[in-house]
């Protein structure tokens, strides 16, 4: 049984099979569950990406999760890619794998993709998702993600237990999290220095505050 961090990961809701972790946490976002709430589910059937895109998301092959923020305020700088950059340091520090952030949401391997996010706001709320592909073989995937997923099986040849490293993943975003609440101005400078792909001036992007 994993004890997570008092701020994220309590409650935690898990399922088996979801369209979307996502979909759950939005409605429990707007029944007024609290922020550090978690959403697990073994599988999902309809994961979703930025623009629409799906997210494979097979039972048992990943981390497939969303929490449920709420701020006091405005967040500076684009949260999708701080959660990213959390998760980034995550799997660099348990796998020793040379994680980064591609801008704005993705965590690439040898511009591969291992994970990315999608956040999407509530009344008063954003709704993380988060995906980590861990355990696919290159033919778990579809045809056309082949040469452009991975997973943390692939990059080091282990398999790795998925409530351990959403333990270290949660510690991170909140790690993040509180250096973005903290200090935005600066927390958006040092986002730009950490991220590939990041654009020139200021971002001011569709996820930056809850309606």
């Amino acid at each position: 049984m994993v004890i997570f961090r008092p701020m994220f990961g309590v409650p935690l809701y898990r399922y088996h099979t979801v369209t979307s972790t996502n979909d759950v946490a939005l409605r429990l976002a707007e029944e007024g569950a609290p922020e550090g709430t978690l959403v697990l589910a073994d599988e999902q059937t309809e994961g979703r990406g930025r623009w629409g895109r799906s997210w494979h998301s097979p039972e048992g092959k990943g981390i497939w999760a969303s929490l449920i923020l709420r701020p006091e305020g405005e967040v500076g700088g684009d949260l999708s890619s701080w959660i990213a950059l959390g998760i980034a340091r995550a799997l660099r520090e348990v796998a020793g794998v040379e994680a980064e952030v591609k801008f704005p949401n993705d965590v690439t391997v040898g511009g591969r993709k291992l994970a990315g996010v999608l956040v999407e706001r509530s009344t008063g709320a954003y709704i993380v998702g988060f995906g980590v592909n861990l355990l696919q073989r290159k033919e778990d995937f579809p045809p056309e993600l082949r040469e452009v997923a991975t997973s943390l099986f692939l990059e080091t040849g282990k398999d790795w237990d998925a409530e351990d490293l959403l333990r270290e993943i949660l510690e991170r975003i909140e790690e993040v999290y509180g250096r973005l609440r903290g200090s935005p101005r600066s927390g958006h400078r040092e986002l730009r220095s950490s991220l590939r792909g990041f654009p020139q001036g200021e971002a001011h992007l569709e996820d930056d505050r809850p309606s």
